[in-house]
């Protein structure tokens, strides 16, 4: 497999917001990448010559969303953020490591630190298997104690 990574550019809806650069494709979560986004943010599309494309990531260069989670200092110039990040469907789990293969790149397209959100167990575990440290958000433990749905857990690439 030789995947190859091309950033995509939005087209700007107005100062803050621009229309995500995808259209509805089989196998891709059309809430994820059809429609408007707030920005800045970069879209990432990962292909192979054989399959097509196979992965999909938005990237929020200079991120701040580190400030709500206590227990990672937020650096003075943010954090790459990858706020979103699938496989096509087909190809999830299969043992290819596309998933981690689209980190890589991510990595060596943008500077680091490298942050993640997560908001479910499928991609918690993806991300503690690369290795990232794990950090709750500032009212996780309230949210326990109420029983209420957790925020985010926000994730951070190993130095």
């Amino acid at each position: 497999m030789h995947l190859e990574m091309t950033l995509l550019d939005a087209a700007a809806q107005s100062n803050r917001w621009v229309q995500k650069p995808f259209g509805i494709t089989d196998g891709f979560n059309p809430t994820w990448w059809v429609g408007s986004a707030k920005g800045p943010a970069v879209w990432c599309s990962v292909a192979d010559v054989a399959l097509g494309e196979v992965a999909r990531a938005q990237v929020k260069p200079r991120s701040f969303v580190g400030a709500a989670y206590p227990t990672r200092p937020l650096p003075a110039g943010g954090a790459t953020e990858i706020d979103l990040l699938e496989v096509r469907e087909h190809l999830r789990r299969s043992g290819l490591g596309i998933g981690r293969d689209v980190v890589a790149m991510i990595e060596e397209a943008f500077p680091g630190p490298y942050v993640a959100l997560s908001l479910d167990a499928t991609s918690d575990g993806f991300w503690r298997r690369l290795g990232w440290s794990e950090h709750d958000h500032g009212d996780a433990a309230d949210a326990r104690a109420d029983g209420a749905k957790l925020a985010a857990v926000l994730f951070e690439s190993p130095e």
